[in-house]
């Protein structure tokens, strides 16, 4: 009679379980194309973009002005310690709230947010908040119109939008934003593109 238990065969040795691959503290991350400067931890430049240096802000900017001030020194790459005074850019590479066709004492004069000499010509870069620009009204739209036309102290206007940026912490959006400008590269205007969304509660 054919016994009902198969014999046993020998189990094979097992090597014991290898330790699971460690991750690094820190990932690795993109940081985007050199010349734009992101490759410092992004963490570090939160207090930058986000802490109006004392003496800045005056009854005729903003702190969303700062975040493109310190955009354009950083790409610029002047003044060296531009979070102090004076807040003048950095002439006569670049110019900060700069007076042009008489001011703002002068019909028809303005102040420009930024003139910036790219490679020989005179650009102006105007900063354009859902507050006092995008959402002004009529009379406010038309005027910013006039001057894009109209002005005569640069060669050209770009206009940057607060929403493109301001919602970013880490300067990363505001340096592309000021990139893109002094490139002469204007986007679209957001309320005739529909494109546009509050930015503040």
């Amino acid at each position: 009679m054919t016994s009902l238990r198969a014999p046993m065969k020998k189990m094979p040795l097992f090597k014991s379980t290898p330790r699971p691959v460690t991750a690094r503290a820190k990932p690795s991350r993109a940081t985007g194309p050199r010349e734009l400067r992101l490759q410092a931890d992004p963490e570090s430049k939160s207090t930058l973009f986000t802490t109006v240096p004392a003496g800045f802000k005056t009854a005729h900017n903003s702190a969303t002005e700062w975040m493109v001030y310190a955009a354009m020194a950083i790409l610029l790459g002047e003044p060296k310690h531009f979070t102090k005074p004076p807040f003048s850019g950095s002439p006569p590479r670049w110019y900060y709230q700069k007076a042009i066709d008489g001011g703002r004492n002068q019909r028809g004069g303005s102040v420009a947010d930024f003139i910036v000499d790219v490679n020989g010509s005179l650009i102006g870069i105007r900063v354009q908040t859902e507050r006092f620009h995008i959402l002004a009204g009529p009379d406010q739209v038309s005027n910013d119109f006039f001057m894009r036309i109209h002005t005569r102290a640069v060669a050209h206007i770009i206009d940057v939008y607060d929403m493109d940026f301001v919602g970013d912490p880490t300067g990363r959006a505001a340096v592309a934003v000021v990139a893109k400008a002094l490139k002469l590269e204007q986007n679209v205007d957001p309320l005739r593109s529909g494109r546009f969304y509050p930015v503040r509660t």
